[in-house]
């Protein structure tokens, strides 16, 4: 009966990313930039930037007054306190029954097509609605392999359910963890490493939770912690090593933009420099999290420590 927010773990998210800078910055610049400042026969790479057109100044002018008035449609409907995206008993926002939390994919995905019809419409690069059409085709043709994989993985997830292995597994880790005396925040850190070890294998990060969370958070739950805890600690083990993941999606793309500065940088090149970020991201989020169980601050609306 268990029902989860899309911003469970708002805040802890919130606050790393001011932390989460702060140690990039550091990082960078006490540990990356000297290493690459000390190789040889790196080049400026030439970028030419051009002008935007007086059309297109003007296509970007409207993209952003769309932008603003949907933000003002969108507040219409959240602050007052009988307003469309809020749920319609509790008046609450940030619940999951909330229209503003059962849209959410759909919201986010307006904010970046209103204003893209909108720029294309008048710097004249859509003339019709088949032009929109079309270039929604050219962005989703990519997608192909996620939607053969969310195919797989369905059918994986409902055999497991139809087995019941889930909850067996569930029910007798719970009795393991239970009896074996470590510290539920020892329990997290393994768990936060199981979650980083397996990013190095598998990038889809849907996929990883489909996978681990039928069995983790009812798991964590019959020990009497919240799911929002089992989330926010896979999503650490998600975040951390993707530095180093070949497989994550910019990784490739990452080692191309170096090549066009030194030649000679490679695939392990790129590892070594990447490393530190992934060690300082490990042992902030580590830290935050620590401080998160401790203090029992909640983790986001409705995602608490305890269940």
């Amino acid at each position: 009966s268990y029902s989860a927010s899309p911003a469970i773990n708002w805040y802890f998210a919130a606050f790393s990313v001011v932390i989460l800078t702060a140690a990039s910055v550091v990082i960078t610049m006490k540990f990356v930039e000297p290493r690459l400042a000390a190789r040889q026969g790196t080049v400026q790479a030439q970028r030419n930037v051009e002008k935007l057109t007086p059309e297109e100044n003007r296509a970007v002018r409207n993209a952003l007054i769309s932008v603003l008035i949907y933000a003002v449609v969108l507040l219409v409907g959240m602050l007052p306190s009988d307003g469309i995206l809020r749920d319609p008993e509790t008046g609450g926002l940030f619940v999951a029954a909330a229209p503003l939390m059962k849209g959410l994919p759909f919201l986010i995905a307006l904010l970046f097509f209103i204003p893209g019809v909108v720029f294309g419409l008048s710097c004249g690069t859509f003339q019709n609605s088949t032009d929109v059409v079309n270039a929604l085709g050219d962005c989703m043709k990519d997608m192909g392999s996620f939607v053969a994989l969310c195919f797989v993985m369905a059918q994986f997830l409902k055999y497991f359910e139809w087995s019941n292995l889930a909850i067996i597994v569930a029910i007798r880790g719970a009795e393991l963890l239970k009896s074996s005396g470590l510290p539920m925040l020892i329990i997290l850190i393994l768990f936060i490493l199981l979650s980083g070890f397996m990013n190095l294998f598998i990038g889809s990060a849907s996929a990883k939770y489909g996978l681990i969370a039928s069995v983790f958070v009812p798991m964590f739950m019959l020990m009497g912690y919240d799911p929002a805890l089992t989330q926010m600690c896979y999503r650490i083990g998600d975040a951390f090593t993707n530095p180093i993941t070949p497989a994550f999606a910019y990784f490739a793309m990452l080692l191309s933009l170096c090549k066009q500065h030194d030649k000679d940088f490679g695939f392990g090149t790129l590892m070594a420099n990447m490393l530190p970020y992934t060690i300082g991201f490990f042992l902030c989020f580590v830290v935050q999290m620590c401080i998160w169980f401790v203090c029992q601050i909640p983790l986001g609306p409705g995602g608490g420590i305890l269940y």
